[in-house]
Protein backbone atom coordinates (compact mmCIF):
# COMPACT_ATOMS: atom_id res chain seq x y z
CA UNK A 1 0.00 0.00 0.00
CA UNK A 2 1.30 3.30 -1.07
CA UNK A 3 1.65 6.54 1.54
CA UNK A 4 -1.45 8.07 -0.54
CA UNK A 5 -3.82 5.01 -0.25
CA UNK A 6 -2.45 4.68 3.29
CA UNK A 7 -3.81 7.97 3.89
CA UNK A 8 -7.01 7.29 2.06
CA UNK A 9 -7.41 3.87 3.97
CA UNK A 10 -7.28 5.94 7.23
CA UNK A 11 -9.30 8.76 6.03
CA UNK A 12 -12.28 6.25 4.83
CA UNK A 13 -12.03 3.97 8.31
CA UNK A 14 -12.39 7.21 10.36
CA UNK A 15 -15.43 8.22 8.39
CA UNK A 16 -16.77 4.94 9.29
CA UNK A 17 -15.70 5.81 13.35
CA UNK A 18 -17.25 8.83 12.98
CA UNK A 19 -20.77 7.60 11.34
CA UNK A 20 -20.86 5.09 13.90
CA UNK A 21 -20.27 7.14 16.49
CA UNK A 22 -23.48 9.65 15.47
CA UNK A 23 -25.17 6.36 14.49
CA UNK A 24 -25.06 6.12 18.31
CA UNK A 25 -25.89 9.53 19.47
CA UNK A 26 -29.12 9.20 17.29
CA UNK A 27 -30.30 6.95 19.63
CA UNK A 28 -30.15 9.60 22.62
CA UNK A 29 -28.38 9.75 26.02
CA UNK A 30 -30.85 8.06 28.72
CA UNK A 31 -29.97 7.40 32.25
CA UNK A 32 -32.40 5.58 34.67
CA UNK A 33 -35.16 4.98 32.67
CA UNK A 34 -37.22 2.11 31.30
CA UNK A 35 -35.05 -1.15 31.67
CA UNK A 36 -32.13 0.36 33.35
CA UNK A 37 -34.14 0.62 36.64
CA UNK A 38 -33.80 -3.10 36.96
CA UNK A 39 -30.44 -3.69 35.54
CA UNK A 40 -29.10 -0.71 36.84
CA UNK A 41 -30.58 -1.03 40.63
CA UNK A 42 -27.63 -3.37 41.97
CA UNK A 43 -24.82 -0.55 40.15
CA UNK A 44 -26.84 1.88 42.32
CA UNK A 45 -26.41 0.32 45.58
CA UNK A 46 -23.04 -0.65 45.04
CA UNK A 47 -22.70 3.43 44.80
CA UNK A 48 -24.67 3.65 47.63
CA UNK A 49 -24.31 0.89 50.13
CA UNK A 50 -26.65 2.50 52.64
CA UNK A 51 -30.03 2.30 50.35
CA UNK A 52 -32.82 -0.32 49.86
CA UNK A 53 -31.15 -2.52 52.64
CA UNK A 54 -34.59 -3.41 52.68
CA UNK A 55 -36.19 -3.98 49.80
CA UNK A 56 -37.14 -7.32 48.54
CA UNK A 57 -36.45 -7.01 44.90
CA UNK A 58 -32.97 -5.76 45.39
CA UNK A 59 -31.62 -7.90 48.26
CA UNK A 60 -33.86 -11.17 47.78
CA UNK A 61 -33.73 -11.90 43.73
CA UNK A 62 -31.01 -13.43 41.81
CA UNK A 63 -29.44 -10.53 39.64
CA UNK A 64 -29.06 -12.66 36.31
CA UNK A 65 -26.81 -9.65 34.31
CA UNK A 66 -23.48 -9.39 37.57
CA UNK A 67 -21.03 -8.03 34.76
CA UNK A 68 -23.07 -5.33 33.85
CA UNK A 69 -23.84 -4.29 37.60
CA UNK A 70 -20.30 -3.46 37.77
CA UNK A 71 -19.56 -1.52 34.66
CA UNK A 72 -22.92 0.64 35.43
CA UNK A 73 -21.43 1.19 38.87
CA UNK A 74 -18.35 2.34 37.80
CA UNK A 75 -20.23 4.44 35.25
CA UNK A 76 -22.62 6.26 37.80
CA UNK A 77 -19.42 6.67 39.97
CA UNK A 78 -17.70 8.41 37.41
CA UNK A 79 -21.39 10.87 37.24
CA UNK A 80 -23.96 10.12 38.83
CA UNK A 81 -26.43 12.67 36.48
CA UNK A 82 -26.14 9.63 33.92
CA UNK A 83 -23.56 11.71 31.41
CA UNK A 84 -21.45 8.75 31.40
CA UNK A 85 -23.94 6.22 30.90
CA UNK A 86 -25.19 8.12 28.34
CA UNK A 87 -21.84 8.70 26.52
CA UNK A 88 -20.88 4.75 27.11
CA UNK A 89 -24.35 4.01 25.08
CA UNK A 90 -23.27 6.04 22.15
CA UNK A 91 -19.87 4.61 22.41
CA UNK A 92 -20.71 0.97 22.55
CA UNK A 93 -23.31 1.00 19.68
CA UNK A 94 -20.63 3.01 17.64
CA UNK A 95 -17.88 -0.31 18.39
CA UNK A 96 -20.55 -2.40 17.05
CA UNK A 97 -21.56 -0.42 14.13
CA UNK A 98 -18.29 0.17 12.97
CA UNK A 99 -17.31 -3.47 13.40
CA UNK A 100 -19.97 -4.20 10.58
CA UNK A 101 -17.79 -1.65 8.61
CA UNK A 102 -14.52 -4.07 9.03
CA UNK A 103 -16.74 -6.83 8.25
CA UNK A 104 -17.56 -5.37 4.62
CA UNK A 105 -14.02 -4.57 4.19
CA UNK A 106 -13.78 -8.26 4.38
CA UNK A 107 -16.34 -8.90 2.21
CA UNK A 108 -15.42 -6.83 -0.99
CA UNK A 109 -12.78 -4.74 -2.56
CA UNK A 110 -11.92 -1.59 0.24
CA UNK A 111 -13.44 0.73 -2.64
CA UNK A 112 -16.96 -0.74 -2.28
CA UNK A 113 -16.68 -1.15 1.61
CA UNK A 114 -17.58 2.35 3.13
CA UNK A 115 -20.23 3.21 0.11
CA UNK A 116 -22.00 -0.21 1.35
CA UNK A 117 -21.32 0.62 5.04
CA UNK A 118 -23.52 3.83 4.99
CA UNK A 119 -26.00 2.59 3.20
CA UNK A 120 -26.00 -0.29 5.69
CA UNK A 121 -26.43 2.42 8.21
CA UNK A 122 -29.25 4.44 6.66
CA UNK A 123 -31.19 1.26 6.60
CA UNK A 124 -30.35 0.93 10.26
CA UNK A 125 -31.39 4.24 10.65
CA UNK A 126 -34.69 3.64 9.24
CA UNK A 127 -35.56 0.27 11.16
CA UNK A 128 -33.91 1.08 14.23
CA UNK A 129 -32.43 -2.15 14.34
CA UNK A 130 -35.95 -3.19 15.28
CA UNK A 131 -37.60 -6.87 14.91
CA UNK A 132 -40.55 -8.92 15.54
CA UNK A 133 -41.63 -9.11 19.24
CA UNK A 134 -40.66 -6.04 20.06
CA UNK A 135 -37.09 -6.75 19.99
CA UNK A 136 -33.84 -4.73 19.08
CA UNK A 137 -30.30 -4.99 18.50
CA UNK A 138 -29.83 -1.71 19.81
CA UNK A 139 -32.03 0.26 22.00
CA UNK A 140 -32.21 3.78 23.20
CA UNK A 141 -30.77 2.89 26.53
CA UNK A 142 -27.63 1.11 27.45
CA UNK A 143 -28.27 -2.19 28.94
CA UNK A 144 -26.85 -5.33 29.22
CA UNK A 145 -28.24 -6.74 25.52
CA UNK A 146 -26.46 -3.26 24.14
CA UNK A 147 -23.13 -4.48 25.15
CA UNK A 148 -23.67 -8.35 23.99
CA UNK A 149 -25.00 -7.07 20.91
CA UNK A 150 -21.86 -4.79 20.31
CA UNK A 151 -19.56 -7.94 21.00
CA UNK A 152 -21.36 -10.57 19.15
CA UNK A 153 -21.04 -7.81 16.05
CA UNK A 154 -17.09 -7.77 16.93
CA UNK A 155 -16.76 -11.56 16.53
CA UNK A 156 -18.20 -11.62 13.15
CA UNK A 157 -15.40 -10.31 11.28
CA UNK A 158 -13.21 -12.18 12.99
CA UNK A 159 -14.85 -15.39 12.00
CA UNK A 160 -15.06 -14.52 8.61
CA UNK A 161 -11.29 -14.01 8.47
CA UNK A 162 -10.42 -17.27 10.43
CA UNK A 163 -9.37 -15.60 13.46
CA UNK A 164 -11.35 -17.68 15.35
CA UNK A 165 -9.55 -17.03 18.93
CA UNK A 166 -9.97 -13.07 18.57
CA UNK A 167 -13.43 -13.80 17.42
CA UNK A 168 -14.63 -16.17 20.52
CA UNK A 169 -13.19 -13.83 22.72
CA UNK A 170 -15.21 -11.87 21.38
CA UNK A 171 -18.20 -13.99 21.67
CA UNK A 172 -17.42 -14.19 25.34
CA UNK A 173 -17.34 -10.58 26.13
CA UNK A 174 -20.92 -10.96 24.66
CA UNK A 175 -22.21 -13.58 26.69
CA UNK A 176 -20.85 -12.12 30.32
CA UNK A 177 -22.98 -9.25 29.71
CA UNK A 178 -26.10 -11.47 28.39
CA UNK A 179 -27.01 -15.27 28.81
CA UNK A 180 -29.29 -15.53 26.64
CA UNK A 181 -26.89 -14.60 24.25
CA UNK A 182 -24.44 -16.72 24.89
CA UNK A 183 -26.54 -19.65 24.54
CA UNK A 184 -27.92 -19.07 20.98
CA UNK A 185 -24.63 -17.40 19.74
CA UNK A 186 -22.49 -20.17 21.17
CA UNK A 187 -25.26 -23.04 19.40
CA UNK A 188 -24.63 -20.86 16.17
CA UNK A 189 -21.44 -20.64 16.01
CA UNK A 190 -20.91 -24.08 16.75
CA UNK A 191 -23.29 -25.35 14.22
CA UNK A 192 -21.42 -22.76 11.80
CA UNK A 193 -17.75 -24.63 12.14
CA UNK A 194 -19.95 -28.18 10.86
CA UNK A 195 -21.31 -26.39 7.90
CA UNK A 196 -17.41 -25.07 7.35
CA UNK A 197 -16.31 -28.71 7.40
CA UNK A 198 -15.67 -31.89 8.89
CA UNK A 199 -13.27 -34.23 6.58
CA UNK A 200 -10.70 -32.93 8.94
CA UNK A 201 -11.41 -33.51 11.96
CA UNK A 202 -8.36 -32.42 13.65
CA UNK A 203 -8.89 -29.21 11.47
CA UNK A 204 -12.38 -28.68 13.11
CA UNK A 205 -11.24 -29.21 16.35
CA UNK A 206 -8.28 -26.66 15.69
CA UNK A 207 -10.78 -24.02 14.95
CA UNK A 208 -14.08 -24.99 16.89
CA UNK A 209 -11.82 -25.04 19.82
CA UNK A 210 -10.38 -21.64 19.30
CA UNK A 211 -14.19 -20.60 18.64
CA UNK A 212 -15.81 -22.00 21.42
CA UNK A 213 -13.86 -22.74 24.56
CA UNK A 214 -13.61 -18.77 25.75
CA UNK A 215 -17.42 -18.56 25.64
CA UNK A 216 -17.50 -22.15 26.87
CA UNK A 217 -16.02 -21.01 30.21
CA UNK A 218 -19.01 -17.86 30.14
CA UNK A 219 -21.46 -20.65 29.92
CA UNK A 220 -19.84 -22.72 33.06
CA UNK A 221 -20.09 -19.14 35.32
CA UNK A 222 -23.92 -18.94 34.75
CA UNK A 223 -23.91 -22.58 34.49
CA UNK A 224 -25.70 -22.41 38.85
CA UNK A 225 -28.28 -19.75 37.27
CA UNK A 226 -29.47 -21.48 34.25
CA UNK A 227 -29.92 -24.63 36.03
CA UNK A 228 -31.91 -22.69 38.96
CA UNK A 229 -33.96 -21.71 36.50
CA UNK A 230 -35.14 -24.19 34.42
CA UNK A 231 -34.99 -27.23 37.41
CA UNK A 232 -36.60 -25.62 40.13
CA UNK A 233 -40.15 -27.38 40.96
CA UNK A 234 -41.79 -24.61 39.95
CA UNK A 235 -40.30 -24.09 36.77
CA UNK A 236 -43.13 -24.60 34.73
CA UNK A 237 -45.53 -22.58 36.46
CA UNK A 238 -42.72 -19.94 36.81
CA UNK A 239 -42.76 -19.80 32.61
CA UNK A 240 -45.88 -19.11 32.18
CA UNK A 241 -46.48 -16.27 34.19
CA UNK A 242 -43.05 -15.28 32.56
CA UNK A 243 -44.14 -15.90 29.14
CA UNK A 244 -47.64 -15.32 28.87
CA UNK A 245 -48.68 -12.56 31.96
CA UNK A 246 -45.17 -10.59 32.44
CA UNK A 247 -44.15 -10.38 28.85
CA UNK A 248 -46.48 -11.86 25.86
CA UNK A 249 -45.34 -9.23 23.49
CA UNK A 250 -41.77 -10.93 23.58
CA UNK A 251 -42.92 -14.69 24.31
CA UNK A 252 -46.02 -15.54 22.49
CA UNK A 253 -45.63 -15.96 18.39
CA UNK A 254 -49.33 -16.65 17.76
CA UNK A 255 -50.74 -13.52 16.33
CA UNK A 256 -48.19 -11.55 15.87
CA UNK A 257 -46.68 -13.66 12.34
CA UNK A 258 -46.91 -11.07 10.41
CA UNK A 259 -43.88 -9.02 12.18
CA UNK A 260 -41.93 -11.87 11.02
CA UNK A 261 -42.10 -10.94 7.27
CA UNK A 262 -39.03 -7.99 7.33
CA UNK A 263 -37.10 -10.51 8.61
CA UNK A 264 -37.69 -12.92 5.83
CA UNK A 265 -37.52 -10.27 3.42
CA UNK A 266 -34.42 -9.57 4.51
CA UNK A 267 -33.86 -13.66 3.89
CA UNK A 268 -34.53 -13.08 0.03
CA UNK A 269 -32.49 -9.86 -0.20
CA UNK A 270 -29.54 -10.78 1.29
CA UNK A 271 -28.86 -14.22 0.46
CA UNK A 272 -29.91 -13.16 -3.13
CA UNK A 273 -26.92 -10.77 -3.39
CA UNK A 274 -24.59 -12.75 -1.31
CA UNK A 275 -24.85 -15.45 -4.65
CA UNK A 276 -21.56 -13.70 -6.77
CA UNK A 277 -19.59 -12.89 -3.00
CA UNK A 278 -19.64 -17.08 -2.20
CA UNK A 279 -18.14 -18.43 -5.63
CA UNK A 280 -14.92 -18.69 -3.49
CA UNK A 281 -16.16 -21.31 -1.15
CA UNK A 282 -13.52 -20.84 1.69
CA UNK A 283 -13.71 -16.90 1.05
CA UNK A 284 -14.88 -14.46 3.56
CA UNK A 285 -18.38 -14.34 2.25
CA UNK A 286 -18.86 -18.07 2.53
CA UNK A 287 -18.09 -18.00 5.94
CA UNK A 288 -20.12 -15.27 6.72
CA UNK A 289 -23.29 -17.20 4.56
CA UNK A 290 -22.56 -19.63 6.60
CA UNK A 291 -22.61 -18.47 9.95
CA UNK A 292 -25.83 -16.74 8.77
CA UNK A 293 -28.00 -20.03 7.83
CA UNK A 294 -26.27 -21.71 11.26
CA UNK A 295 -28.26 -18.15 13.10
CA UNK A 296 -31.36 -18.68 10.72
CA UNK A 297 -31.26 -22.94 12.13
CA UNK A 298 -31.38 -21.51 15.57
CA UNK A 299 -34.30 -19.07 15.09
CA UNK A 300 -36.88 -20.59 13.08
CA UNK A 301 -35.75 -24.12 15.18
CA UNK A 302 -37.17 -22.34 18.03
CA UNK A 303 -39.59 -20.86 16.42
CA UNK A 304 -41.06 -23.61 15.14
CA UNK A 305 -40.55 -25.85 18.61
CA UNK A 306 -41.84 -22.91 20.35
CA UNK A 307 -45.41 -21.86 18.42
CA UNK A 308 -46.00 -25.38 16.68
CA UNK A 309 -44.80 -27.76 19.76
CA UNK A 310 -45.47 -24.89 22.60
CA UNK A 311 -42.13 -26.04 24.58
CA UNK A 312 -42.06 -23.85 27.27
CA UNK A 313 -38.65 -24.30 27.71
CA UNK A 314 -37.74 -23.36 24.44
CA UNK A 315 -39.95 -19.95 24.53
CA UNK A 316 -38.10 -19.18 27.58
CA UNK A 317 -34.86 -19.60 26.06
CA UNK A 318 -36.23 -16.74 23.04
CA UNK A 319 -34.42 -17.75 20.10
CA UNK A 320 -36.15 -14.85 18.04
CA UNK A 321 -34.07 -12.53 20.28
CA UNK A 322 -31.48 -12.32 18.15
CA UNK A 323 -33.36 -11.69 14.71
CA UNK A 324 -32.39 -8.39 14.04
CA UNK A 325 -29.07 -8.94 14.53
CA UNK A 326 -29.19 -11.82 11.89
CA UNK A 327 -31.39 -9.18 9.73
CA UNK A 328 -28.43 -6.36 9.95
CA UNK A 329 -26.03 -9.07 8.88
CA UNK A 330 -28.32 -9.79 5.83
CA UNK A 331 -28.52 -5.85 4.85
CA UNK A 332 -24.37 -5.72 5.39
CA UNK A 333 -24.39 -8.52 2.28
CA UNK A 334 -27.58 -7.20 0.61
CA UNK A 335 -25.36 -3.15 0.48
CA UNK A 336 -22.29 -5.26 -0.28
CA UNK A 337 -23.68 -6.76 -3.28
CA UNK A 338 -25.58 -3.69 -4.51
CA UNK A 339 -22.62 -1.42 -4.53
CA UNK A 340 -20.07 -3.75 -6.04
CA UNK A 341 -23.10 -3.82 -8.97
CA UNK A 342 -23.26 0.03 -8.55
CA UNK A 343 -19.06 0.60 -8.48
CA UNK A 344 -18.54 -2.41 -10.90
CA UNK A 345 -21.01 -2.98 -13.00
CA UNK A 346 -19.82 -6.02 -14.88
CA UNK A 347 -20.09 -7.89 -11.37
CA UNK A 348 -24.21 -7.97 -12.75
CA UNK A 349 -23.43 -11.02 -15.17
CA UNK A 350 -22.93 -12.96 -12.23
CA UNK A 351 -26.07 -12.93 -10.81
CA UNK A 352 -28.30 -15.81 -12.42
CA UNK A 353 -32.14 -16.53 -12.23
CA UNK A 354 -32.12 -17.84 -8.98
CA UNK A 355 -30.27 -14.50 -7.16
CA UNK A 356 -32.78 -12.09 -9.14
CA UNK A 357 -36.08 -14.13 -7.86
CA UNK A 358 -34.75 -14.06 -4.44
CA UNK A 359 -33.78 -10.51 -4.66
CA UNK A 360 -37.15 -9.59 -6.81
CA UNK A 361 -39.07 -11.77 -3.87
CA UNK A 362 -37.34 -10.17 -1.14
CA UNK A 363 -38.71 -6.45 -3.08
CA UNK A 364 -41.86 -7.91 -2.75
CA UNK A 365 -42.40 -9.15 0.80
CA UNK A 366 -40.81 -5.98 2.23
CA UNK A 367 -42.82 -3.95 0.48
CA UNK A 368 -45.40 -5.86 1.85
CA UNK A 369 -44.22 -5.52 5.17
CA UNK A 370 -44.14 -2.09 4.82
CA UNK A 371 -47.82 -1.59 3.89
CA UNK A 372 -48.54 -3.53 7.07
CA UNK A 373 -46.04 -1.36 9.23
CA UNK A 374 -47.64 1.91 7.50
CA UNK A 375 -44.17 3.05 6.68
CA UNK A 376 -43.32 3.05 2.99
CA UNK A 377 -39.57 4.49 3.29
CA UNK A 378 -37.70 0.97 4.02
CA UNK A 379 -38.67 -1.05 1.00
CA UNK A 380 -38.70 2.50 -0.88
CA UNK A 381 -34.81 2.64 -0.47
CA UNK A 382 -34.33 -0.69 -0.81
CA UNK A 383 -36.45 0.07 -4.32
CA UNK A 384 -33.70 2.49 -4.64
CA UNK A 385 -30.58 0.81 -4.47
CA UNK A 386 -31.70 -2.30 -6.47
CA UNK A 387 -32.86 -0.37 -9.26
CA UNK A 388 -29.33 2.05 -9.31
CA UNK A 389 -27.42 -0.72 -9.53
CA UNK A 390 -29.86 -2.65 -12.18
CA UNK A 391 -29.51 0.68 -13.98
CA UNK A 392 -25.44 0.45 -13.49
CA UNK A 393 -25.35 -2.84 -14.63
CA UNK A 394 -27.86 -2.57 -17.71
CA UNK A 395 -26.10 0.64 -19.08
CA UNK A 396 -22.43 -1.25 -18.81
CA UNK A 397 -23.86 -4.36 -20.96
CA UNK A 398 -25.96 -0.95 -23.48
CA UNK A 399 -22.08 0.30 -23.71
CA UNK A 400 -20.67 -3.19 -24.72
CA UNK A 401 -22.84 -3.74 -27.71
CA UNK A 402 -23.29 -0.06 -28.97
CA UNK A 403 -19.91 2.54 -28.03
CA UNK A 404 -16.50 1.47 -29.94
CA UNK A 405 -14.47 -0.13 -28.06
CA UNK A 406 -11.64 3.00 -27.71
CA UNK A 407 -14.42 5.24 -25.76
CA UNK A 408 -15.76 2.12 -23.84
CA UNK A 409 -12.34 1.70 -22.43
CA UNK A 410 -12.00 5.53 -21.77
CA UNK A 411 -15.35 5.03 -19.48
CA UNK A 412 -14.23 2.41 -17.84
CA UNK A 413 -11.21 3.49 -16.84
CA UNK A 414 -13.00 7.12 -15.87
CA UNK A 415 -15.57 5.10 -13.62
CA UNK A 416 -12.53 2.97 -12.44
CA UNK A 417 -11.18 6.62 -10.92
CA UNK A 418 -13.74 8.66 -9.98
CA UNK A 419 -17.23 6.32 -9.87
CA UNK A 420 -16.01 4.88 -5.87
CA UNK A 421 -16.30 8.93 -5.56
CA UNK A 422 -19.55 9.15 -6.89
CA UNK A 423 -20.34 6.45 -4.80
CA UNK A 424 -19.73 7.28 -2.21
CA UNK A 425 -21.13 11.06 -2.19
CA UNK A 426 -24.26 9.43 -3.34
CA UNK A 427 -24.12 7.08 -0.13
CA UNK A 428 -23.34 10.29 2.20
CA UNK A 429 -26.60 11.88 0.68
CA UNK A 430 -28.62 9.04 1.22
CA UNK A 431 -27.77 8.61 5.27
CA UNK A 432 -27.74 11.96 6.08
CA UNK A 433 -31.59 11.73 4.45
CA UNK A 434 -32.16 10.24 7.21
CA UNK A 435 -29.78 10.16 10.07
CA UNK A 436 -29.95 13.87 10.32
CA UNK A 437 -33.86 13.73 11.15
CA UNK A 438 -32.94 11.21 14.13
CA UNK A 439 -29.83 13.34 15.48
CA UNK A 440 -31.85 16.85 15.57
CA UNK A 441 -34.22 14.74 17.75
CA UNK A 442 -31.63 13.98 20.45
CA UNK A 443 -32.02 16.75 22.50
CA UNK A 444 -35.51 15.90 23.09
CA UNK A 445 -35.27 12.15 23.47
CA UNK A 446 -32.36 12.67 25.64
CA UNK A 447 -33.50 12.16 29.98
CA UNK A 448 -30.08 13.06 30.44
CA UNK A 449 -30.59 16.41 29.14
CA UNK A 450 -34.53 16.56 29.62
CA UNK A 451 -34.78 15.02 33.19
CA UNK A 452 -37.63 13.28 34.32
CA UNK A 453 -41.18 14.91 34.73
CA UNK A 454 -41.59 17.63 37.05
CA UNK A 455 -44.03 15.92 39.60
CA UNK A 456 -41.59 13.08 39.74
CA UNK A 457 -38.83 14.84 40.11
CA UNK A 458 -40.35 16.40 42.91
CA UNK A 459 -41.75 13.57 44.73
CA UNK A 460 -38.59 11.47 44.59
CA UNK A 461 -36.38 14.72 45.88
CA UNK A 462 -38.65 14.97 48.98
CA UNK A 463 -38.50 10.63 49.79
CA UNK A 464 -34.97 11.00 49.83
CA UNK A 465 -34.73 14.31 51.70
CA UNK A 466 -37.35 13.63 54.26
CA UNK A 467 -38.21 9.67 55.25
CA UNK A 468 -35.84 7.33 56.79
CA UNK A 469 -33.51 5.81 54.55
CA UNK A 470 -35.18 2.28 55.54
CA UNK A 471 -39.04 3.26 55.15
CA UNK A 472 -40.76 1.32 53.00
CA UNK A 473 -42.89 2.71 50.56
CA UNK A 474 -45.92 1.10 48.40
CA UNK A 475 -46.16 2.71 45.11
CA UNK A 476 -48.36 2.15 41.90
CA UNK A 477 -47.02 -0.70 40.52
CA UNK A 478 -47.12 0.62 37.06
CA UNK A 479 -44.68 3.42 38.00
CA UNK A 480 -41.59 2.00 37.45
CA UNK A 481 -39.33 4.71 38.33
CA UNK A 482 -40.20 4.74 42.32
CA UNK A 483 -37.80 2.64 43.74
CA UNK A 484 -34.39 3.79 41.40
CA UNK A 485 -34.99 7.04 41.92
CA UNK A 486 -36.51 7.52 45.16
CA UNK A 487 -33.93 5.42 46.63
CA UNK A 488 -36.00 3.73 48.87
CA UNK A 489 -37.62 0.38 49.62
CA UNK A 490 -40.77 -0.60 47.70
CA UNK A 491 -42.92 -3.63 48.08
CA UNK A 492 -43.46 -4.68 43.81
CA UNK A 493 -43.71 -3.24 40.80
CA UNK A 494 -44.44 -4.31 37.31
CA UNK A 495 -41.04 -3.63 35.82
CA UNK A 496 -39.12 -5.03 38.07
CA UNK A 497 -39.18 -9.05 37.68
CA UNK A 498 -37.11 -11.87 38.65
CA UNK A 499 -36.01 -14.69 36.81
CA UNK A 500 -35.78 -17.58 39.31
CA UNK A 501 -38.95 -19.61 39.77
CA UNK A 502 -39.30 -19.18 43.13
CA UNK A 503 -38.70 -15.52 43.13
CA UNK A 504 -41.04 -15.31 40.44
CA UNK A 505 -44.00 -16.47 42.48
CA UNK A 506 -43.67 -14.40 44.75
CA UNK A 507 -43.09 -11.01 43.06
CA UNK A 508 -47.10 -12.28 41.48
CA UNK A 509 -48.27 -12.77 44.52
CA UNK A 510 -47.10 -9.58 45.73
CA UNK A 511 -48.46 -7.58 42.62
CA UNK A 512 -51.70 -9.83 43.48
CA UNK A 513 -51.34 -8.42 47.31
CA UNK A 514 -51.22 -4.74 46.37
CA UNK A 515 -53.78 -4.55 43.48
CA UNK A 516 -56.29 -6.71 45.34
CA UNK A 517 -56.63 -8.90 41.61
CA UNK A 518 -55.98 -11.64 40.33
CA UNK A 519 -52.50 -11.07 37.73
CA UNK A 520 -53.49 -11.99 34.13
CA UNK A 521 -51.80 -8.53 32.57
CA UNK A 522 -50.76 -5.68 32.72
CA UNK A 523 -54.39 -4.25 32.60
CA UNK A 524 -55.01 -5.94 36.37
CA UNK A 525 -52.70 -3.22 37.25
CA UNK A 526 -55.39 -0.69 37.31
CA UNK A 527 -56.33 -2.68 41.01
CA UNK A 528 -54.12 -0.51 42.89
CA UNK A 529 -56.34 2.54 42.53
CA UNK A 530 -59.02 1.30 44.23
CA UNK A 531 -56.52 1.05 47.71
CA UNK A 532 -58.78 1.10 50.80
CA UNK A 533 -58.22 1.09 54.15
CA UNK A 534 -58.41 -2.63 54.81
CA UNK A 535 -56.23 -3.91 52.13
CA UNK A 536 -53.58 -0.87 53.31
CA UNK A 537 -53.60 -2.59 56.64
CA UNK A 538 -52.94 -5.98 55.59
CA UNK A 539 -49.91 -4.82 53.15
CA UNK A 540 -48.27 -3.03 56.57
CA UNK A 541 -48.88 -6.10 58.03
CA UNK A 542 -47.24 -8.16 55.51
CA UNK A 543 -44.37 -6.19 54.65
CA UNK A 544 -44.11 -3.02 57.11
CA UNK A 545 -45.44 -0.35 54.52
CA UNK A 546 -44.69 3.34 56.01
CA UNK A 547 -45.48 5.43 53.01
CA UNK A 548 -48.60 4.50 50.39
CA UNK A 549 -48.07 6.56 47.11
CA UNK A 550 -51.15 7.28 45.12
CA UNK A 551 -51.85 9.34 42.00
CA UNK A 552 -53.46 12.77 42.64
CA UNK A 553 -57.03 12.73 43.45
CA UNK A 554 -56.71 8.76 43.84
CA UNK A 555 -57.09 8.62 48.46
CA UNK A 556 -60.58 9.33 48.66
CA UNK A 557 -61.01 6.07 50.47
CA UNK A 558 -57.66 6.75 52.56
CA UNK A 559 -58.41 9.65 53.95
CA UNK A 560 -58.10 8.53 57.70
CA UNK A 561 -54.18 9.00 56.76
CA UNK A 562 -52.47 12.08 57.21
CA UNK A 563 -50.68 13.44 53.92
CA UNK A 564 -47.06 13.52 54.32
CA UNK A 565 -46.75 15.14 50.69
CA UNK A 566 -48.22 16.08 47.95
CA UNK A 567 -47.98 17.32 44.43
CA UNK A 568 -49.43 18.18 40.76
CA UNK A 569 -48.83 14.32 40.04
CA UNK A 570 -48.95 11.98 43.51
CA UNK A 571 -50.43 12.26 47.36
CA UNK A 572 -48.00 10.46 49.53
CA UNK A 573 -50.03 9.01 52.46
CA UNK A 574 -47.90 8.49 56.23
CA UNK A 575 -49.74 5.36 57.41
CA UNK A 576 -47.16 4.52 60.31
CA UNK A 577 -48.87 4.13 63.63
Amino acid sequence: MSGLERIRDRAEVTLAAVVSLLFGASFGWNCGINNQVVYMLGSLRLVHPDILARDWFATSTTHYHPTFKYLAAGLLALNEKGWAVGIAQTVVIGAGTAALYFLLRALVDRRHALPGFLLLVAFATLTRTRGACAIFAFDYILQPSSLGTAAFFISVPFFVRGQWLASGIALAVSGLFHANYLILFFGAYALAHLGLGVRDPKELWRRASRQLLPPLAVLALFAPMILATAGAKDARLAQEIYTTIRAPHHFMIHGRERDFLGFIAWHLLGLGAAVPLTRNRKGPAARLVTLILALLLVIWTGVGLSALAQLRPVTQLFPWRITPHVELLLTALACAGAVRVILEPSAGRRYGVTAMALIVGGLGALALHGSVEESARLPALAAGVVAVAALSWLASESARRFVPEPGLARARALWQRGGALVGLAAAVAVLLTFLAPRLQEVRRSSSVLSGLRADERALFAWMQASTPVDAIFLTPPDNERMRYHGQRPIVVDWKSNPIVPGEVLEWIRRLEDVTGRKIRSHRDLQGYSSLDEARVQALRQRYGVDYVVVRRGQNKELRRYKTAYSNRGFTVLDVRE
